[in-house]
């Protein structure tokens, strides 16, 4: 399931794979989300604690377009109809770059 390509400083990582329930995989992926909303939250406050005068666009920016697509993805798996026995193949997969 997790394979690994390291290619001078990109890691290639393939973090999910199978079939889900419906309601099984919109929770996970609306967690995970909602877990990186939190944290930018925490981030703007504690740059914010360190100066008031801190611009936070960028933390704002960014929680917008993790609600963005939180929402993008309770639309779609509310819109589709799972197949074989009520599951939904999902494959999640990550690309780091340093």
């Amino acid at each position: 399931m997790n394979k690994q390509k390291i290619k001078s400083k990109v890691l290639d990582l393939s973090l999910l794979e199978g079939n889900f329930e419906k309601k099984e995989l919109n929770q996970l992926l609306v967690q995970w989300i909602s877990q990186q909303i939190n944290q930018c939250k925490i981030d703007r406050w504690a740059a914010w604690e360190r100066n008031h005068q801190v611009d936070t666009t960028a933390f704002d920016l960014q929680i917008e377009k993790l609600r963005e697509q939180r929402t993008i993805i309770e639309s779609y798996l509310s819109g589709i109809e799972p197949t074989s026995k009520d599951k939904i193949a999902a494959q999640i997969n990550v690309q780091l770059k340093a």
